[in-house]
């Protein structure tokens, strides 16, 4: 597949260049003027191609281990422009598109035939595919070394119902009783959608997902699954509802051994990106006593929120408010529903809310707290191997605390317990740092904490946190950690 596309590249990359070089004293592009203002600027009959293409995307390097993203343009006559901001006030990129049998070719308004610039891409779906390095400025994105991911550009369409859709559907069996369907639909950027579906029985949670493209035609939406549960499926009848007034309302097999789908309704999640659960610790010293409690804050996607404090003490819940919410931009707004409350503002940022709460029933008054999301907050783990010795990192986070127990298989003792607390900072990606207070070993012995442990910065991710740890405290070498829950 490689060799094809650079065999398809070059032909496509000399067949553009010796293109301008015949058409030289007729240029065009972006920056191209015309040499006879009398007459029209001539055009390139091969542009009507272009139409199917022309359009806004958005290239997300994020799979590529690029957290940033950029847009490009590009226009029914085959010029294209890339920038950084929507406005295209500064490009990063423009030129001529190239299309050859289905395979086209950004060619940048900069590029020779000595020194040719250009990004070779595929229409699939409703997004461009590049098989090849697209240059951006003075950087560029690469394909994958192992040819799992490509750079890829969706179309930017149908945005104001994109989204998270959210409902619920029970039914009741003589055989299994009654069942409780949670589904999730997301319509996203290149018309691409997610169903998820899931219900629990016999103590298990059963999962049912599908991918695919949308359409819309006025109320109308229709849906074509290309991957079900992780299989390709080809020739799918397209599945069609409607959408009123951010509600949907389609037909989705709602577990793996449906027969048929089941009419469903889902509602625009409007605060899915902040729905969760966010945890935290507060304490102080009241003279001899300590107050410790654990903070609990839940945002479901509907604009709903509850808070509690238990007491770390006996587990009992000293405080409880529930009410609603409204957020933009990272700013929350809760307004608690007791009667005369006022509204309080809070922040979401990299992970945690900082907000004012009572804690406990008795005092009215509100402390600041940091409550923290689910990605850096509850236990994590994973294993990594060395010298034919598996290990296990274990990272228990709560509130800003942790506490990171290394072992390995076959021995009781931990290798290692260390404790401290973590601050998240917000670099090319948002990472967890690690600072050990304490360093304890296997014997229980308190012992220097080593430079490999002292400051630990680990990367938050979709699948968890990646931390490179130390394995041995006699060795200065240490393993990657995926660390998940």
């Amino acid at each position: 597949m490689k060799k094809l596309f650079k065999t398809l590249s070059m032909l496509l990359v000399l067949a553009m260049l010796l293109t301008f070089a015949a058409c030289g004293s007729n240029p065009t592009g972006p920056n191209a003027t015309n040499p006879n203002p009398s007459e029209p600027a001539p055009t390139d009959p091969v542009n009507a191609e272009f139409a199917d293409i022309a359009g806004e995307y958005l290239l997300d390097a994020a799979n590529l281990g690029m957290p940033m993203k950029w847009f490009i343009k590009i226009s029914p006559d085959g010029k294209f422009v890339i920038s950084t901001a929507r406005n295209y006030a500064s490009l990063k990129g423009e030129g001529t598109v190239g299309g050859k049998d289905g395979t086209y070719m950004f060619v940048y308004s900069d590029s020779t035939q000595d020194a040719p610039k250009t990004a070779t891409f595929t229409l699939e779906g409703k997004n461009l595919v590049f098989s090849t390095r697209v240059p951006i400025g003075a950087a560029g994105v690469n394909p994958a070394d192992d040819g799992s991911a490509f750079p890829t550009a969706k179309l930017l369409a149908c945005e104001d119902i994109l989204g998270t859709y959210m409902g619920q559907y029970e039914k009741v069996s003589a055989m299994a009783g009654t069942v409780l369907y949670s589904y999730e639909l997301s319509l996203g950027y290149g018309l691409e959608y997610t169903f998820s579906s899931s219900f629990a029985m016999g103590g298990d949670t059963y999962v049912r997902t599908e991918i695919g493209n949308f359409a819309v035609n006025g109320t109308e939406i229709s849906f074509t699954a290309k991957v079900v549960d992780g299989e390709a499926v080809e020739n799918a009848a397209a599945a069609v509802g409607s959408i009123v007034d951010g509600t949907i309302k389609a037909a989705f097999k709602l577990s793996k051994m449906a027969s048929d789908p089941q009419e469903v309704e889902a509602k625009l999640a409007v605060y899915a990106d902040y729905a969760g659960t966010y945890a935290g610790l507060y304490t102080k010293a009241m003279g001899p006593m300590v107050l410790s409690y654990n903070t609990v804050l839940k945002l479901d996607a509907f604009g709903g929120y509850q808070f509690s404090t238990i007491s770390t003490d006996d587990e009992s819940v000293d405080y409880t408010e529930e009410g609603t919410y409204t957020a933009a931009d990272g700013v929350i707004t809760f307004l608690s529903n007791a009667e005369g409350a006022a509204a309080v503002e809070a922040t979401l940022a990299d992970y945690v809310i900082n907000a004012k709460f009572p804690i406990s029933s008795m005092v009215s008054n509100a402390v600041d707290l940091a409550l923290y999301a689910e990605e850096v907050s509850g236990v994590f783990s994973c294993t990594g191997t060395h010298n034919e010795k598996t290990y296990t990192a274990v990272l228990e986070m709560h509130g800003n605390n942790f506490v990171l127990t290394m072992k390995v298989e076959g021995v009781d003792a931990p290798v290692y317990v260390a404790k401290g607390t973590f601050e998240i900072q917000k670099a090319m990606t948002t990472n967890v740092v690690l600072t050990t207070v304490e360093l304890v070993d296997g014997t229980g012995a308190v012992v220097d904490v080593p430079v490999e442990l002292a400051t630990v910065s680990a990367p938050v991710a979709e699948t968890g946190i990646n931390a490179n740890l130390l394995f041995d405290l006699d060795d200065s070498e240490t393993l990657g950690f995926q660390l998940e829950k």
